[in-house]
């Protein structure tokens, strides 16, 4: 809050933070004509000179929030269950400052969502770099599906039966060599 003399040439300036363009200042109709003060196509800078009057003048600054992009990962167990791999990624458009969460959860072929995985980031608020980019990731982890290989004889079959196997999907797979027998 700043005081000045009637007829006193004022100039009030308002800077639009990264994530946001064009400041704007309102409040006092005969603010006069903006004055860009950094000359960049966003207008973050922006100056009103105007003459006081004689009451009380009371500004508002506000910015526009820029639309930026944030990601979605999706990603998978690897298949020895150490880490994860990237089974998708989608960039997606907000305004700098919303708050975003994932609402698509897809499905992947061998994969299955897993809410309770450590890493797992479904909702967050957008943000932006240096360079005005957005920068929020979102990650939505799966767990790599197990699948149980029985070996069976079948009907007037001898031998034993190579033991049960569990395998997560697009593991390398070795078959039990073939003891059975069948006469006739």
């Amino acid at each position: 809050k700043q005081s000045y003399r009637y007829g006193e040439s004022v100039t009030v300036t308002a800077t639009a933070y990264a994530g946001y363009n064009t400041a704007i200042i309102t409040g006092y109709a005969n603010l006069g004509d903006a004055t860009y003060t950094d000359a960049d196509t966003n207008k973050k800078n922006v100056s009103y000179t105007f003459t006081m009057p004689t009451e009380n003048v009371s500004l508002e600054a506000t910015a526009i929030a820029n639309d930026v992009k944030y990601t979605v990962l999706y990603e998978g167990q690897t298949v020895d269950g150490s880490g994860y791999v990237e089974l998708a990624k989608v960039e997606l458009d907000a305004k700098t400052g919303d708050k975003v969460e994932v609402k698509d959860f897809k499905e992947f072929t061998g994969f299955e969502y897993t809410s309770t995985l450590d890493g797992n980031v479904h909702e967050g608020t957008v943000t932006v770099d240096a360079e005005e980019k957005g920068n929020l990731v979102l990650v939505v982890r799966y767990t790599r599906l197990s699948y149980t290989i029985t070996y069976v004889g079948g009907d007037g079959s001898t031998g034993t039966a190579p033991t049960t196997k569990t395998v997560k999907f697009e593991s390398q797979v070795t078959h039990a060599s073939n003891t059975f027998k069948k006469t006739g």
